[in-house]
Protein backbone atom coordinates (compact mmCIF):
# COMPACT_ATOMS: atom_id res chain seq x y z
CA UNK A 1 0.00 0.00 0.00
CA UNK A 2 1.52 3.62 -1.16
CA UNK A 3 0.40 6.94 0.25
CA UNK A 4 0.58 10.24 -1.43
CA UNK A 5 1.36 13.69 0.35
CA UNK A 6 -2.52 14.10 1.80
CA UNK A 7 -2.41 10.27 2.82
CA UNK A 8 -5.23 9.02 0.79
CA UNK A 9 -4.33 4.92 0.18
CA UNK A 10 -3.90 2.88 -3.10
CA UNK A 11 -2.58 -0.66 -3.48
CA UNK A 12 0.22 -1.48 -5.44
CA UNK A 13 2.73 -4.01 -4.86
CA UNK A 14 5.51 -2.83 -5.46
CA UNK A 15 7.75 -5.68 -4.78
CA UNK A 16 5.98 -7.28 -7.66
CA UNK A 17 6.61 -5.17 -9.84
CA UNK A 18 10.29 -4.83 -9.04
CA UNK A 19 10.53 -8.52 -9.44
CA UNK A 20 8.82 -8.72 -12.76
CA UNK A 21 11.23 -5.93 -14.23
CA UNK A 22 14.16 -8.00 -12.73
CA UNK A 23 12.77 -10.94 -14.10
CA UNK A 24 12.75 -8.94 -17.68
CA UNK A 25 16.53 -8.13 -17.57
CA UNK A 26 16.41 -4.95 -15.27
CA UNK A 27 19.19 -4.41 -12.36
CA UNK A 28 17.98 -4.26 -8.47
CA UNK A 29 18.30 -0.37 -8.30
CA UNK A 30 16.90 0.50 -11.93
CA UNK A 31 13.69 -1.99 -11.07
CA UNK A 32 13.52 -0.14 -7.72
CA UNK A 33 13.69 3.65 -9.40
CA UNK A 34 11.10 2.20 -11.90
CA UNK A 35 8.97 1.36 -9.39
CA UNK A 36 9.08 4.08 -7.61
CA UNK A 37 8.71 6.43 -10.37
CA UNK A 38 5.36 4.61 -11.21
CA UNK A 39 4.27 4.57 -7.94
CA UNK A 40 4.73 8.70 -7.47
CA UNK A 41 2.63 9.12 -11.10
CA UNK A 42 -0.19 6.64 -9.38
CA UNK A 43 -0.13 8.78 -6.72
CA UNK A 44 -0.20 11.72 -8.26
CA UNK A 45 -3.13 11.15 -10.60
CA UNK A 46 -5.38 9.48 -7.96
CA UNK A 47 -4.78 13.21 -6.19
CA UNK A 48 -5.93 14.90 -9.78
CA UNK A 49 -8.86 12.35 -9.74
CA UNK A 50 -9.51 13.02 -6.37
CA UNK A 51 -9.43 17.27 -6.86
CA UNK A 52 -12.04 16.66 -9.89
CA UNK A 53 -14.76 15.47 -7.27
CA UNK A 54 -17.07 16.91 -4.68
CA UNK A 55 -18.28 15.14 -1.54
CA UNK A 56 -21.51 14.99 -0.69
CA UNK A 57 -21.16 17.27 2.03
CA UNK A 58 -19.52 20.13 0.03
CA UNK A 59 -22.45 20.02 -2.55
CA UNK A 60 -25.14 20.12 0.24
CA UNK A 61 -23.54 23.49 1.24
CA UNK A 62 -23.56 24.80 -2.37
CA UNK A 63 -27.13 23.99 -2.92
CA UNK A 64 -28.24 25.51 0.01
CA UNK A 65 -26.37 28.90 -0.60
CA UNK A 66 -27.75 28.51 -4.16
CA UNK A 67 -31.46 27.76 -2.64
CA UNK A 68 -31.03 31.10 -0.21
CA UNK A 69 -29.73 33.29 -2.80
CA UNK A 70 -32.40 32.47 -5.10
CA UNK A 71 -34.94 32.72 -1.86
CA UNK A 72 -33.27 36.43 -1.46
CA UNK A 73 -33.77 37.47 -5.12
CA UNK A 74 -37.30 36.42 -5.13
CA UNK A 75 -37.56 38.18 -2.03
CA UNK A 76 -36.16 41.46 -3.75
CA UNK A 77 -38.32 40.79 -6.78
CA UNK A 78 -41.27 41.03 -5.09
CA UNK A 79 -40.46 44.05 -3.71
CA UNK A 80 -39.58 45.87 -6.48
CA UNK A 81 -43.12 44.29 -7.89
CA UNK A 82 -44.85 45.52 -5.16
CA UNK A 83 -43.17 49.09 -5.19
CA UNK A 84 -43.73 49.52 -9.04
CA UNK A 85 -47.51 48.80 -8.66
CA UNK A 86 -47.80 51.33 -5.49
CA UNK A 87 -46.23 53.61 -7.72
CA UNK A 88 -48.19 53.04 -10.54
CA UNK A 89 -51.70 53.41 -8.28
CA UNK A 90 -50.64 56.15 -7.12
CA UNK A 91 -49.91 58.01 -10.43
CA UNK A 92 -53.03 57.04 -11.22
CA UNK A 93 -55.04 59.22 -9.07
Amino acid sequence: MAYNGKQRAFLVDTLALVRKLEKEGFESKHAEAITDAVTQVLSDSLENVAQLYVSNGEMQKIQMSIEADISKFKSQVNSSQVLAGFFFCKNEF
